[in-house]
């Protein structure tokens, strides 16, 4: 916690694998708006109270809503309140830190303000993404990382992005090594399962669909055919007969 200053403003970027994460991270006792997907903003008492602590709101994949949701961060930025975002954009489906999208350090580098990595660990075992079952037999861990600053890396998004991504990934690499991860190995493997059988019914569907854009494409030449014949067989009978 010593990492985090009261009194500065930050980007807050956190790796995410469980909606405990959130929970976890108001542990920090340090006030944050948080960017959520709209899905969240709209479900029963947990919507209301997030619309009334003003929280960010972002639809994936709407270029309008990220525009908005940028705008919105940077208002309560240079407002002086930290803003906290989940930089792999969605929860983490085996538990390990993925690719870290660019919006938080272009925030970050456009409002002059450090960025705090945070990194979780154990709130994957109590409620993953691909299994709605709850199981509080699990040690958490948060560990508050140095602030990074865009001067240390020419100013660039990209540049800081990288760096944070790769010493988040070894620092849970560096926590995990101390634990017990049998949980988190049972549940990869159940991942690992899901997503065989969801490619496996993705490949069948494609497959079904090949086959009846041929069968399609086969009853056209045909139809064509049919059509040409029809034609020409009603222009012949509009044809007058000569008279001998």
């Amino acid at each position: 916690m010593s990492n985090i200053d009261p009194s500065k403003t930050y980007v807050i970027v956190a790796n995410h694998s469980s909606y405990w994460d959130i929970l976890v991270l108001y542990a920090l006792f340090k006030p944050f708006k948080f960017v959520s997907k709209e899905a969240i903003f709209n479900m029963p008492n947990i919507g209301l109270q997030m619309r009334l602590c003003q929280y960010v709101k972002i639809v994936r994949g709407e270029l309008k809503s990220i525009r908005e949701m940028i705008g919105t961060c940077k208002k309560w930025l240079n407002q002086g309140s930290s803003v906290l975002i989940f930089a792999e954009g969605t929860r983490s489906e085996d538990g390990e830190i993925h690719p870290f999208k660019d919006g938080a350090f272009r925030l970050a580098v456009d409002c002059n303000v450090p960025v705090i990595p945070i990194v979780i660990d154990g709130t994957y075992e109590i409620v993953p993404k691909i299994r709605t079952l709850l199981d509080f037999k699990s040690v958490i861990t948060i560990c508050v990382m140095p602030p990074v600053n865009a001067e240390d890396f020419d100013r660039s998004s990209g540049k800081m992005r990288k760096h944070v991504e790769e010493m988040m990934k070894d620092k849970l690499a560096e926590i995990r090594r101390g634990k017990d991860k049998s949980k988190l190995v049972e549940l990869q493997k159940l991942y690992a399962i899901q997503s065989a059988a969801k490619a496996e019914a993705a490949k069948k569907i494609e497959e079904t669909k090949k086959i009846e854009a041929a069968k399609e494409a086969e009853k056209q030449p045909a139809e064509i055919a049919k059509s040409s014949s029809e034609s020409e067989s009603s222009e012949a009978e509009k044809e007058p007969t000569s008279k001998s």
